[in-house]
């Protein structure tokens, strides 16, 4: 069984064989990796950024929901 392999940027699904993303030129990542390595889907620490779409809280450090890719804003 060959491992998938995903964008971490994107998390767009790479072809078998295919070794960077279409959309951004990631280097893509087996799925297991991407599991390992990944922060808290809302971020360590208090939540300081909102975001406008879906309105989940995220912590200061984020920069884009994990959920719909949208810029966070800070909350006022």
């Amino acid at each position: 069984m060959l491992p998938l392999s995903a964008c971490p940027r994107c998390h767009t699904y790479g072809a078998l064989g295919q070794t960077h993303c279409p959309h951004d030129g990631e280097l893509l990542l087996p799925i297991t990796t991407l599991q390992a390595s990944t922060f808290p889907s809302t971020g360590y620490g208090p939540r300081r950024k909102v975001c406008g779409r879906c309105g989940t809280r995220f912590g200061g450090a984020a920069r884009f929901c994990c959920h719909d890719g949208a810029r966070l804003r800070p909350l006022n």
